[in-house]
């Protein structure tokens, strides 16, 4: 039963990580569209508000990585 649970968590962490990382790849390539195109105020304040959600999900991949690398380092003991 615990190895089933452990596994599920695991699961869980490796999808949310994939999940981030394709919100990452889809933001960089929203934000390179726009960077082409800056031709009015409102694209400018898509591009400022689209680099603060890419270092939001760059820090939030970061985090969930240190997360999963302590939850091995326990596993393995």
């Amino acid at each position: 039963m615990k190895k089933d649970c452990l596994k599920q968590r695991i699961y869980g962490h490796v999808e949310l990580r994939k999940s981030l990382i394709t919100a990452l790849v889809v933001l960089i390539g929203g934000l390179a569209a726009l960077f082409v195109s800056l031709d009015n105020v409102q694209k400018i304040i898509l591009l400022v508000l689209g680099i603060g959600l890419t270092l939001i999900d760059i820090m939030l991949i970061i985090s969930l990585n240190k997360d999963l690398e302590k939850f091995y380092k326990n596993m393995e003991e």
